[in-house]
């Protein structure tokens, strides 16, 4: 099962969707549960178009969250739990032995359906999530942990930086110093929790976990962080696979323009015109 969070992205969908139908096919049953709020472009017309088209899952829409949830980690992490809950509903959970959570957007432009579908054959009887990596750089580093290479998070470090330390070094020393190039032919990295943008779960580790997007303390955190402190617990491990190429790493979580975003829509309607 595929599932995957959208918001303004309806300039990068059509050909994210695309991959993930080769891939559902390539390994033969499929479903998904794509959830979209606050875009104001034509995100939530070219989900549900895809879904009257595929009809192979759920597609949901939540309107304006941000009124709810002001803060973006508390309503990704909403959100999150909302694909687990709607897996579980649809009976995915008991359906299907593994599950993509992708990113929607260019982040995962470089996607090979193919590829992607060899680590969907796998068995994950020595892992319980795969990550994705990038040809340039490691650009998620906030969702990061590694004992030696991001061992905290790396926000909260340029927060509380020296005194001394301006918001600029401190941002070069704790955040773009971690970006590093793994390169594809590597081994796999064992991590306390990563994404990247795309991230392999066994179905069976997902059970009672959940994400949060606040710390005990009520700071903001990375909401991947605490979901995978839960697989931890449970024994699970979690691996950046370097072969597993999603994009550049250079590409950031931006919309398309007013223009194309309403070129989108137009197409989307006349699609949809009796």
């Amino acid at each position: 099962m595929f599932c995957g969070l959208a918001r303004n992205c309806a300039h990068s969908l059509p050909a994210l969707l695309e991959v993930v139908s080769a891939a559902g096919r390539a390994v033969g049953d499929w479903a998904y549960v794509l959830l979209e709020s606050d875009s104001y472009d034509a995100t939530a017309a070219v989900l549900h178009d895809f879904d009257d088209r595929t009809g192979r899952g759920v597609v949901r829409s939540y309107g304006r969250l941000r009124r709810r949830f002001p803060s973006r980690n508390e309503r990704l992490a909403y959100l999150r739990n909302e694909y687990l809950r709607l897996c579980e509903a649809s009976g995915y959970f008991d359906r299907f032995p593994l599950c993509v959570v992708l990113d929607l957007d260019r982040v995962n432009e470089r996607l090979d359906p193919a590829h992607l579908a060899s680590f969907l054959r796998e068995s994950p009887r020595h892992w319980a999530g795969l990550f994705a990596n990038q040809s340039e750089r490691y650009y998620d580093v906030w969702a990061l942990r590694h004992p030696e290479w991001s061992p905290d998070d790396c926000w909260a470090r340029v927060k509380n930086r020296p005194a001394s330390m301006s918001e600029k070094d401190a941002v070069r020393r704790f955040v773009e110093a971690r970006m590093i190039r793994v390169p594809s032919d590597g081994g796999r990295i064992e991590v306390d929790s990563a994404f990247g943008g795309l991230g392999i779960y066994d179905v069976g580790m997902l059970r009672g976990c959940s994400y949060r997007g606040v710390a005990d303390d009520g700071s903001p955190v990375c909401e991947h962080v605490p979901m995978h402190a839960d697989i931890r617990g449970k024994g699970g491990r979690l691996f950046i696979e370097p072969s597993l190429i999603n994009g550049s790493g250079v590409q950031e979580h931006k919309a398309a323009g007013a223009r194309r975003a309403v070129a989108w829509l137009g197409n989307v309607l006349r699609r949809n015109r009796p």
